[in-house]
């Protein structure tokens, strides 16, 4: 079985080149082929030493809201999972997630399935470029191949602070006609693109989604233990780290729609969870119309452990489009997180959006 390994890196610094450099001479030193995909410009060091260099300059970060929203809000389809938040006797069920460097990494990971597809190899295995490789990797692939005969491909499950059910640090797969006919032929990197494809999905939705119904064979995550060693793999904090994302993952800042009730509709309802990364979050809404008329402003500061909800349906009374900006900054020691947003809320389209944001 022609079989290589994919290696997604995007290293920036030396420490992150240098460690590349030696995980890359370690898995040739074992003779497996190597193919390594980035966003990142490569030394020639580590182009020479690996099989393949798949480069992709598009590398857009996606994680807002309106990213999802302002795109193809009749097109999205509940996720994988859902964030719901109980303030007082009501419950807050948000089913939007992040979609982060999900377009840029689908983007280069579906180019390299099909490159590796049209020179010949049927196996695969993917990782991210965060880990020590162990100096007995090629035995650790062959006991992964041994023990998930009869399946199409072998997963790593997810541990709680991973942001989806299947890790995206290590997989391996079948690569056949039958996976080549579920890959969309068009530039993912493009937001529109992948929002059409995978709305409201991050890498690791988008797994599921193309080998979710596959025979597939699951190991706990603990077993990154066993095949790196304890503490070498996820070094740098790649899947869970500190940052914008992070502060607009956690907390929450949306406006929630209940149609069912008579009144008091439309709620705002922002909440610091007591395990937030920031002790203080600093929030900063304008609502207003079509024509940029301010219908409203809401500013507070809330700490870890707090919430504030407003009803505010007097704004949507009279509009047939809302448009809501806010800028969130979180406080982290001496550290400063931010993001801004605007969502566009259309009335014609509240029903749907009703059924992402809502509250009970």
């Amino acid at each position: 079985m022609k079989l290589a390994v994919i290696i997604d890196s995007y290293p920036s610094s030396e420490e992150q080149q240098q460690r590349l450099l030696q995980n890359l001479n370690k898995i040739k030193s074992t003779g497996m082929d190597v193919l390594v995909s980035s966003h990142h410009p490569c030394n020639s060091s580590i182009i020479e030493v690996t099989d393949y260099f798949l480069y992709e300059k598009s590398n857009r970060y996606y994680y807002l809201d309106s990213d999802i929203l302002n795109y193809n809000l009749a097109g999205i389809e509940n996720p994988v999972y859902l964030k719901y938040t109980g303030i007082g006797d009501r419950m807050f069920y948000d089913r939007l997630v992040i979609t982060g460097w999900s377009a840029a990494i689908t983007s280069n990971f579906l180019n390299s399935i099909r490159f590796l597809w049209n020179k010949g190899y049927e196996y695969a295995f993917f990782l991210h470029d965060d880990f020590i490789c162990p100096d007995d990797f090629s035995v650790k692939i062959q006991n992964i191949l041994q023990k998930s005969q009869g399946h199409r491909n072998y997963f790593i499950r997810n541990s709680p602070n991973f942001s989806s059910w299947f890790a995206p640090f290590l997989f391996g797969f079948q690569i056949d006609e039958l996976l080549i006919q579920k890959l969309p032929q068009t530039d993912l990197s493009l937001n529109s693109n992948f929002q059409k494809f995978f709305p409201n999905c991050c890498f690791e939705d988008v797994l599921l989604r193309i080998w979710g119904d596959d025979t597939n064979f699951i190991d706990d995550f603990s077993e990154l233990d066993l095949i790196f060693g304890e503490n070498n793999w996820d070094l740098v904090n790649s899947v869970y780290g500190t940052g914008s994302s992070r502060l607009h993952s956690e907390i929450s800042s949306s406006v929630y729609v209940n149609l069912d009730q008579s009144n008091n509709q439309f709620c705002l309802m922002l909440n610091v969870p007591s395990d937030c990364f920031c002790e203080r979050v600093n929030f900063n809404f304008e609502f207003r119309d079509q024509d940029g008329n301010l219908l409203k402003e809401i500013k507070l500061d809330l700490r870890r452990t707090s919430w504030y909800t407003e009803f505010i349906d007097e704004i949507f009374f009279d509009q047939r489009v809302v448009i809501m900006r806010k800028k969130i900054q979180g406080f982290c020691g001496d550290e400063i997180y931010s993001f801004e947003d605007a969502i566009t809320l259309e009335k014609e389209k509240i029903i749907k959006y009703s059924e992402l944001k809502n509250f009970q």
